[in-house]
């Protein structure tokens, strides 16, 4: 109806759904992934369920929850656990995605640990669609003169 890849589309779950049924959930996973759908854990952290299922799931994405990144305030901070999440979820293969990044030390510590992907309003706030729109019609002609 959409025209839409499957492999284009991204099913995010949070640690909640997984700690009800799990074989039923790996399955319905599974069946998903066999099309190409990716599937992402949202709110990485918050969850109570164990950590195997890190391995047991069909996972091609892994986003850490903002109340981690938060906690990020400095440059001296020490940030084991924000640093453990990413060096696990590359030694899994997973792409990894920090939720709510909003200040430049919490950017710099990011990078510095070596996470690929950044949200937050470290970028940006939510904005009006007409205003996003100008926005990207200004990006678009400034890269057309470049």
């Amino acid at each position: 109806k959409y025209q839409i890849s499957a492999k284009q589309l991204e099913l995010e779950i949070t640690e909640n759904v997984l700690v009800q049924d799990m074989e039923l959930v790996v399955s319905k996973l599974q069946r998903l992934t066999k099309h190409g759908i990716q599937i992402a854990v949202d709110d990485f952290g918050m969850g109570y369920s164990s950590l195997s299922y890190l391995q047991t799931l069909p996972l091609s994405n892994l986003k850490i929850d903002r109340s981690f990144i938060a906690t990020i305030q400095s440059r001296g901070d020490k940030n084991s656990i924000i640093s453990a999440i990413v060096a696990m979820a590359k030694e899994l293969g997973l792409h990894i995605v920090a939720e709510g990044v909003e200040t430049q030390v919490q950017m710099d510590y990011i990078k510095k640990i070596g996470c690929p992907t950044v949200q937050g309003f470290w970028y940006g706030h939510p904005m009006p669609v007409e205003e996003l729109k100008l926005i990207a019609l200004e990006q678009f002609h400034t890269a057309q003169t470049a």
